[in-house]
């Protein structure tokens, strides 16, 4: 029975994520190594990637919004 590219996708996926080697896993499925290859590339790119941080001041700018908008929401439900 040949599984599906999702099914089999997935199972790469995870097996990235413990620290598999892409053409090890590629070797395993060679009929579906020309699907796999970029969906897989791709996502080691985007775990490989550095995270955006926020300033200090970005950030509190932030929390100040969201707590302001908590307080509207409360005295909205009040009122």
């Amino acid at each position: 029975m040949r599984r599906e590219f999702a099914d089999i996708l997935d199972e790469c996926l995870r097996e990235l994520n413990r620290g598999a080697d892409l053409e090890a896993l590629l070797r395993r499925y060679p009929d579906r190594a020309s699907e796999l290859r970029p969906l897989l590339e791709a996502a080691l790119a985007v775990r490989e990637a550095p995270r955006p941080r926020l300033s200090p001041r970005a950030n509190a700018a932030g929390r100040q919004r969201l707590m302001r908008a908590v307080a509207r929401k409360r005295r909205e439900r009040e009122a």
